[in-house]
């Protein structure tokens, strides 16, 4: 066991902002950034480099499964002699907003775990660009974009402030903002995040380090188009009526749209004049974060996300090449992924057709969690 200080780096994301690629890096290279003094815990740590879920565990409703998370990743950092860890999960603020994940914090504290939170900030106008599908993948919900936005994507986003405050609430060290602009991505995302974590690399010393290919590529106008489709159809059959069968559900969605065809266009629903309208809604609480964090106005760390202006790219199905090879690629993806849905959701209701008193008592409280997801998130 280590002596002195132990710290755990959390990266927390935010979703959208490289951490696939990130966590694909940090997999792949985990003996060498053992060897420099930066470990990578073990302890379920998922297949594509995530602690995604450990991240569930720890955040999560049950203060048995907080107790067990706690205990299997401090178990298992106690048996190596490393002071230095680092964790990488986006949901390590969502879990802590929207879950329990603030008492596992403090119980890793207690253990005596100093905690540091790593944080990537983009533009509001891109990152609900690259959200949206993400959160139609993830909920389950057929809706709009502008509903997103408005509703869901906002009231979360446009305060990074308030993000910040809230890790920091929780953290021994000041939070790390990093920017997710363009500049860092073209150098390799990961490398300002190990600078964060106090290992900094020369030029020569980077060359020795794998890096990743395209990870967790977006969905273009087509898959998109095909899965807002197959979710109103499921909508509209009401097959994913409660909050269990809707998560079960989501690992099959997931699989399927992770597996649409690549496709050479963007998807993009934001005109011209809304990107504008919204970036200037966020421009009084951004810039003030940029001066502070990295002593320069927001428009000018953003420079080029600014002066980019992507070209407005969604498939309708009725009115876009109706009689294309793309019309019959969207149709076959949609009939695809609805089929599937049927398949995962009919295994796990016959699953629990059994006798289960505990499932009994707490199906009502499983199907009004789902009915309080849906009127959050669709605003009725």
């Amino acid at each position: 066991m280590a002596s002195g200080r132990r710290v755990i780096h959390i990266h927390a994301g935010l979703p959208k902002t490289g951490s696939s690629a990130i966590q694909q890096f940090l997999l792949q290279n985990r003996d060498s950034l053992k060897s420099k003094g930066l470990v990578i815990p073990e302890a379920l740590l998922g297949h594509r480099g995530d602690h995604h879920e450990w991240m569930y565990r720890l955040g999560g409703i049950s203060g048995r499964d907080r107790r067990r998370a706690v205990a299997e990743m401090t178990g298992w950092m106690d048996d190596t002699d490393a002071d230095t860890f680092l964790i990488s999960t986006e949901f390590a603020y969502l879990l802590m907003r929207f879950g329990f994940a603030a008492k596992g914090y403090r119980a890793l504290r207690r253990k005596g775990f100093a905690l540091k939170f790593h944080l990537f900030l983009r533009p509001q106008t891109d990152f609900a660009v690259s959200a949206y599908p993400e959160f139609l993948r993830n909920l389950l919900v057929p809706q709009g974009f502008r509903p997103f936005v408005d509703r869901n994507f906002m009231p979360f986003a446009r305060d990074y402030g308030g993000i910040i405050w809230r890790l920091a609430a929780i953290s021994d060290e000041p939070v790390s903002v990093l920017p997710y602009n363009r500049v860092a991505r073209d150098l390799g995302i990961w490398w300002p995040l190990l600078e964060s974590a106090g290992l900094s690399l020369s030029p020569v010393d980077r060359q020795s380090f794998l890096t990743p290919g395209p990870v967790n590529e977006s969905l273009g106008p087509v898959g998109v188009s095909a899965l807002r489709v197959a979710l109103r159809r499921v909508d509209r059959r009401n097959l994913v009526h409660r909050w269990g069968l809707r998560r079960a559900v989501r690992k099959t969605v997931l699989q399927v749209t992770g597996n649409f065809p690549s496709e050479s266009g963007r998807f993009n629903p934001m005109t011209r004049k809304y990107r504008a309208q919204l970036w200037e809604r966020c421009r009084d609480l951004n810039d003030p974060i940029a001066r502070a964090h990295w002593g320069e106005p927001w428009d000018d760390i953003f420079a080029d996300e600014l002066s980019l202006l992507p070209r407005f790219s969604v498939y309708r199905r009725q009115r876009d090449d109706a009689d294309s090879e793309r019309a019959r690629q969207h149709d076959r993806m949609a009939r695809r992924l609805i089929r599937r849905i049927n398949e995962a959701s009919a295994q796990i209701s016959a699953a629990r057709s059994g006798v289960n008193l505990v499932r009994w008592f707490g199906a009502p409280v499983d199907r009004l969690a789902d009915r309080v997801m849906k009127q959050i998130v669709r605003g009725h």
